[in-house]
């Protein structure tokens, strides 16, 4: 192999290296749609699951009133949050699942072949707390801390299983979710889907490896722990 063979081959394989996947990270998850005899669906509405989270001088009527517009349905949401014992007593704090009427996202029609059709879709709200389907995959998780301590949270370093192949670079931030408690249907049972906590939000900093990067514990309402999952924050 002579010298022009060689410094070509080298020019191939450095281009290579330096070429980095293109990763796109959902914006948000996917809604879980649901049904219920009890509220009236309109046309171009569907059903969700929501998370909210209890303020002072709530009550699960007062809560039903404004998202179904009738007081009487209070039951509906006692009946997806049976951790709540007595419906009489819930505290600003408490994180309830909450069913919701929103509107419809619009479906991607199949452009046909040879023509594209660009089509406009709604943008997912920015979301903190959420429900996640059992085939929802969150971006990556924590895998250790830097410094040995007993308790880790703002300020604090740590390593996640994302690099510089994963499309991660230095300043990508991220949310830190854990899992709270899984979701049955009140009724069936049938598991809905799993509600996920914001536990903080990290940074990552220059020291991006290829499968590995270090990242700042910019905000913790928690001790943030190993094995928290990530998302990639809007």
């Amino acid at each position: 192999m002579n010298i022009e063979t060689k410094n070509c081959l080298f020019a191939v394989l450095l281009a290579a290296a330096l070429i980095v996947p293109e990763i796109i990270y959902s914006a948000s998850p996917p809604r879980v749609t649901i049904q219920a005899d009890d509220i009236d669906v309109p046309d171009g509405m569907e059903l969700v699951l929501d998370v909210y989270t209890v303020k002072k001088t709530d009550s699960l009527a007062e809560i039903a009133r404004r998202k179904f517009g009738d007081w009487k349905k209070w039951r509906i949401i006692y009946e997806y949050n049976d951790y709540v014992r007595d419906p009489h007593w819930i505290f600003p704090g408490d994180t309830l699942i909450v069913p919701e009427l929103v509107k419809k996202l619009p479906q991607v029609p199949e452009a046909e072949v040879g023509e594209p059709e660009e089509v406009e879709i709604e943008k997912p709200r920015q979301y903190s707390d959420f429900i996640a389907p059992e085939t929802f995959t969150f971006d990556g998780s924590i895998v250790d801390f830097r410094d040995r301590k007993q308790m880790y949270a703002h300020h604090d370093y740590c390593f996640i299983d994302l690099g510089r192949l994963d499309g991660v670079r230095e300043g990508y931030k991220f949310n830190i979710y854990r899992t709270d408690r899984r979701v049955p249907h009140p009724q069936t049972g049938r598991l809905l889907g799993t509600l996920m906590k914001k536990v903080g939000e990290l940074r990552v900093t220059s020291d991006v490896e290829d499968r590995s990067s270090t990242a700042l514990i910019t905000m913790s309402h928690t001790l943030i722990e190993k094995g928290d999952l990530l998302l990639l924050a809007e």
